[in-house]
Protein backbone atom coordinates (compact mmCIF):
# COMPACT_ATOMS: atom_id res chain seq x y z
CA UNK A 1 0.00 0.00 0.00
CA UNK A 2 1.16 3.62 -0.32
CA UNK A 3 2.92 4.90 2.36
CA UNK A 4 1.75 8.50 1.27
CA UNK A 5 -1.76 6.92 2.30
CA UNK A 6 -2.93 8.88 6.08
CA UNK A 7 -6.17 8.00 8.00
CA UNK A 8 -7.32 10.57 9.90
CA UNK A 9 -10.03 11.57 11.68
CA UNK A 10 -11.30 15.15 13.96
CA UNK A 11 -13.40 15.45 16.87
CA UNK A 12 -14.69 19.51 16.53
CA UNK A 13 -16.52 21.92 18.37
CA UNK A 14 -19.79 21.32 16.37
CA UNK A 15 -21.10 20.36 13.19
CA UNK A 16 -21.38 23.92 11.19
CA UNK A 17 -18.08 25.78 10.86
CA UNK A 18 -16.98 24.15 13.40
CA UNK A 19 -13.10 23.71 14.68
CA UNK A 20 -10.94 20.98 15.71
CA UNK A 21 -10.33 20.20 19.64
CA UNK A 22 -8.78 16.69 18.54
CA UNK A 23 -7.04 15.11 15.70
CA UNK A 24 -6.08 11.57 15.25
CA UNK A 25 -4.01 10.56 12.42
CA UNK A 26 -1.13 7.24 11.30
CA UNK A 27 0.82 7.35 8.32
CA UNK A 28 0.77 3.82 6.83
CA UNK A 29 3.65 2.04 8.56
CA UNK A 30 3.82 4.75 11.21
CA UNK A 31 2.92 5.22 14.70
CA UNK A 32 -0.64 7.23 15.46
CA UNK A 33 -0.70 10.92 16.54
CA UNK A 34 -3.04 11.91 18.96
CA UNK A 35 -3.36 15.29 19.90
CA UNK A 36 -5.97 17.50 21.66
CA UNK A 37 -6.09 21.75 21.71
CA UNK A 38 -7.79 24.81 22.68
CA UNK A 39 -10.45 25.73 19.77
CA UNK A 40 -11.00 29.52 18.77
CA UNK A 41 -14.94 29.01 19.70
CA UNK A 42 -16.52 27.14 22.22
CA UNK A 43 -17.38 23.92 22.16
CA UNK A 44 -21.58 23.27 21.28
CA UNK A 45 -23.13 20.91 24.27
CA UNK A 46 -24.78 18.60 21.07
CA UNK A 47 -20.62 17.60 20.44
CA UNK A 48 -19.95 17.41 24.13
CA UNK A 49 -22.36 14.73 24.06
CA UNK A 50 -20.95 13.21 21.14
CA UNK A 51 -17.17 13.27 21.67
CA UNK A 52 -17.36 13.51 25.66
CA UNK A 53 -14.93 16.52 25.16
CA UNK A 54 -15.46 19.65 27.46
CA UNK A 55 -14.59 23.04 27.83
CA UNK A 56 -12.85 21.74 31.27
CA UNK A 57 -10.52 19.67 29.31
CA UNK A 58 -9.38 22.00 26.88
CA UNK A 59 -8.63 25.27 28.96
CA UNK A 60 -5.04 25.01 29.26
CA UNK A 61 -4.04 23.35 25.93
CA UNK A 62 -2.58 25.52 23.19
CA UNK A 63 -4.57 26.44 20.25
CA UNK A 64 -3.24 24.22 17.49
CA UNK A 65 -1.57 26.59 15.19
CA UNK A 66 0.36 27.65 18.36
CA UNK A 67 1.80 24.08 18.69
CA UNK A 68 5.43 23.92 18.31
CA UNK A 69 4.11 20.99 15.89
CA UNK A 70 1.86 22.45 14.05
CA UNK A 71 4.39 23.44 10.69
CA UNK A 72 5.84 19.44 10.68
CA UNK A 73 2.38 18.00 10.77
CA UNK A 74 1.15 20.67 8.52
CA UNK A 75 3.63 19.60 6.12
CA UNK A 76 2.91 16.01 6.92
CA UNK A 77 -0.94 16.12 6.31
CA UNK A 78 -0.75 18.07 3.05
CA UNK A 79 2.17 15.72 1.35
CA UNK A 80 -0.25 12.87 2.30
CA UNK A 81 -2.91 11.49 0.75
CA UNK A 82 -5.84 11.43 3.48
CA UNK A 83 -8.14 8.67 4.16
CA UNK A 84 -10.95 9.57 5.71
CA UNK A 85 -14.94 9.01 6.42
CA UNK A 86 -17.29 11.42 5.77
CA UNK A 87 -13.63 12.91 4.18
CA UNK A 88 -15.08 16.38 2.80
CA UNK A 89 -16.15 16.84 6.43
CA UNK A 90 -12.92 16.81 7.95
CA UNK A 91 -11.40 18.42 5.04
CA UNK A 92 -13.12 21.47 5.86
CA UNK A 93 -12.53 21.01 9.56
CA UNK A 94 -8.66 20.92 8.33
CA UNK A 95 -8.54 24.29 6.27
CA UNK A 96 -9.97 26.21 8.64
CA UNK A 97 -7.16 25.21 10.42
CA UNK A 98 -4.76 26.36 7.79
CA UNK A 99 -4.54 22.94 6.36
CA UNK A 100 -4.94 21.99 2.68
CA UNK A 101 -5.25 18.75 1.61
CA UNK A 102 -5.39 18.46 -2.19
CA UNK A 103 -5.83 14.41 -2.59
CA UNK A 104 -8.22 12.23 -0.53
CA UNK A 105 -10.10 8.95 -0.53
CA UNK A 106 -13.22 9.15 1.28
CA UNK A 107 -14.11 5.64 2.74
CA UNK A 108 -18.29 6.18 3.35
CA UNK A 109 -18.34 7.06 -0.47
CA UNK A 110 -16.08 3.70 -1.17
CA UNK A 111 -18.73 1.75 1.40
CA UNK A 112 -21.94 3.41 -0.49
CA UNK A 113 -20.61 1.84 -3.83
CA UNK A 114 -19.21 -1.42 -1.65
CA UNK A 115 -22.36 -2.19 0.38
CA UNK A 116 -25.39 -0.48 -1.46
CA UNK A 117 -27.61 -2.43 0.46
CA UNK A 118 -26.26 -1.98 4.06
CA UNK A 119 -28.74 -0.03 5.92
CA UNK A 120 -26.06 3.23 7.06
CA UNK A 121 -22.72 3.32 6.16
CA UNK A 122 -21.50 5.39 8.91
CA UNK A 123 -18.63 4.56 10.75
CA UNK A 124 -19.62 2.58 13.50
CA UNK A 125 -22.58 0.50 11.20
CA UNK A 126 -19.72 -0.50 9.29
CA UNK A 127 -17.49 -1.62 12.10
CA UNK A 128 -20.53 -4.26 12.99
CA UNK A 129 -21.88 -4.75 9.61
CA UNK A 130 -18.31 -6.11 8.52
CA UNK A 131 -18.19 -7.95 11.58
CA UNK A 132 -14.58 -6.15 12.65
CA UNK A 133 -13.28 -6.89 16.06
CA UNK A 134 -11.27 -3.40 16.67
CA UNK A 135 -10.26 -2.05 20.07
CA UNK A 136 -11.41 1.91 19.97
CA UNK A 137 -13.40 3.89 21.83
CA UNK A 138 -15.85 5.60 19.08
CA UNK A 139 -15.80 9.09 18.86
CA UNK A 140 -12.21 9.88 19.82
CA UNK A 141 -9.68 10.46 16.95
CA UNK A 142 -7.46 7.68 18.16
CA UNK A 143 -9.80 5.10 18.54
CA UNK A 144 -11.92 5.86 15.38
CA UNK A 145 -8.78 5.62 12.91
CA UNK A 146 -8.42 2.42 14.16
CA UNK A 147 -12.11 1.41 12.83
CA UNK A 148 -11.27 3.60 9.70
CA UNK A 149 -8.10 1.34 8.41
CA UNK A 150 -10.15 -1.78 9.66
CA UNK A 151 -13.25 -0.95 7.72
CA UNK A 152 -10.94 0.52 4.42
CA UNK A 153 -8.51 -2.54 4.72
CA UNK A 154 -11.70 -4.82 4.88
CA UNK A 155 -13.32 -2.74 1.61
CA UNK A 156 -9.89 -3.28 0.35
CA UNK A 157 -9.79 -7.08 0.62
CA UNK A 158 -13.59 -6.97 -0.76
CA UNK A 159 -12.23 -5.97 -3.87
CA UNK A 160 -12.01 -2.40 -3.99
CA UNK A 161 -9.22 -0.29 -5.39
CA UNK A 162 -7.53 2.67 -3.46
CA UNK A 163 -6.58 4.44 -6.45
CA UNK A 164 -9.73 4.63 -8.08
CA UNK A 165 -11.35 6.61 -5.25
CA UNK A 166 -8.62 9.09 -5.01
CA UNK A 167 -10.16 12.51 -5.33
CA UNK A 168 -8.34 15.81 -6.03
CA UNK A 169 -9.70 19.13 -4.35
Amino acid sequence: MNPRFIFLDTETTGIEKCRMIELGYRAVGGEPVSLRVKPPVPITIGAMAVNHITEKMVAKLKPFNKRPDYKAIKEELEAGIIIAHNAPFDLGVLDREGIDIVDYIDTKEMAKKMYPRAEKHSLQYLRYFLELEIEGEAHSAEGDIAVLEAVFMKMIEHGASPDAFIRNR
